[in-house]
């Protein structure tokens, strides 16, 4: 398992071959790895 911190709540789990995106900041982040995708994204409201 691999975890990155993508910035403020955001974190990419990588686990074998799945990414999972737990509540990410994706448009305008500078830390988000453009051109990485997700099988699935955990969003959060707050």
């Amino acid at each position: 398992m691999k975890i990155t911190w993508l910035g403020h709540s955001g974190f990419r789990m990588e686990i074998g071959d799945q990414v999972l995106l737990i509540d990410p900041w994706l448009t305008g982040n500078p830390v988000f790895p453009e051109g990485k995708r997700a099988d699935a994204i955990a969003g959060a409201t707050h």
